[in-house]
Parts: structure tokens; sequence; C-alpha cells
């Protein structure tokens, strides 16, 4: 995919074909392709798709599950077909952006303590 379409990313979804086997071998590229290009530091979510289906018996899970911890990233099994899986993904996601970029104002003294002292109780 085109670099620009990573450009300025805080946060992204890599799908793969959870029924072939196949699909995984791909991934290692997307993730590098994604780290290069998108905002450091961005939140990934793995989606092993069509979870409606048996997953191929020759997938490793393990490879899997060590690959995602390996990059920092959620797997979640999803299906476009029925739905399954999808608002967790991005619920995890949405989560773990929001954690994230309240980290980030913290670190670059955006929320100082003082800014909050200086605002009234609601109850005074």
């Amino acid at each position: 995919m085109a670099p620009m379409y990573y450009r300025g990313a805080t946060a992204a979804v890599i799908v793969f074909d959870a029924s072939k086997y196949r699909a995984w071998d791909t991934m290692e590229i997307w993730h590098k392709d994604l780290t290069t290009y998108a905002e450091p530091g961005v939140i990934i979510g793995i989606a092993g798709n069509k979870a409606d289906k048996p997953k191929d018996p020759s997938l490793d899970l393990d490879i899997v599950r060590r690959s995602c911890v390996d990059w920092g990233a959620s797997l979640h099994f999803t299906s476009a077909l029925t739905g399954e899986g999808v608002d967790n993904l991005f619920l995890e996601l949405a989560k773990r952006s929001a954690a994230s970029t309240a980290m980030r104002c913290i670190d670059n003294e955006e929320l100082s303590l003082s800014s909050m002292q200086t605002q009234s109780p609601c109850c005074s």
C-alpha cells in the first residue's frame, strides 16, 4: 500500500484471512510498512478475519500470538460476515489510542496540575 495512506496514522488494523495459512505470511511485510510510515508508536490491531469459518489447521496460532506480542499489537478474531469480534477490535483500539494520547499529553506537559487547579470546583 502506498506510504501516503499510513502517513500520520496513530492507529491501524491489519487484517489477515484466518482460514488460510498463507495469508499470515505477508503480515510481517504489512507490519514493517506500517511502522515505517505511520506515526511513531502507532497502535496496531491485528484482525484474523473469517472467524465464522474453520481456521486453517496449519496456521500456528502460537506464532501469530507471539508476533502480536512482539509488535505490541492486539489480536482479534473477527468475521466481516457476522460482525463477530469487530466491535471488540475497535473498542480495544479506541481505549489504547485514548490512553496513548493521554500519556503524550502528560509527557508534553499539556495537561498540568496547575491548569487543573485553576478550574473552579463545580459545587463551591
